[in-house]
Order: C-alpha cells, then structure tokens, then sequence
C-alpha cells in the first residue's frame, strides 16, 4: 500500500506535468483564440472535465478524512 508521501509525490508530479503542459500552449493562445465555436466550446468542455475531476477528487478525500475523524472522536 502507497503511504502519505510516496501518494503526495505522485500527485505532484501529475499536477507539475499538467501545468507544464498547459503553459506550453501559451504561445499558441492566437490559435485558440480562433477556433470555431464548436471548437471553443469543446476547448470549454475538456477545461471543465479536468477542473471537475480535481474538484470531485478532493471532495472525496475531504469526506474521507472528515470520517476519520469522526471515528477517532469516538
């Protein structure tokens, strides 16, 4: 089983390899910028999915730990 630090690092590296990823299509923002609008609207959907995967996934741990604590309360 994976402990705190080798699941945080592991993390951090998807994290740093996301943003990494994005800032490389800085420059190309002018392209972008003009998609169609289907394009741009699947350009806003994928932008959301991610944002969505990351809320959902720290909603989960944050209820995760709420219980463990709940437990060691009692």
């Amino acid at each position: 089983m994976m402990d705190g630090e080798a699941a945080l690092s592991e993390f951090k590296a998807l994290c740093a390899r996301y943003v990494s990823g994005i800032e490389s299509l800085h420059h190309r923002a002018e392209i972008f910028a003009g998609m169609t609008i289907s394009q741009f609207d699947e350009l806003g959907d994928s932008a959301y999915s991610v944002t969505t995967a990351i809320k959902g996934f720290f909603e989960k741990v944050h209820e995760i730990r709420h219980e463990m604590e709940k437990e060691h309360e009692n």
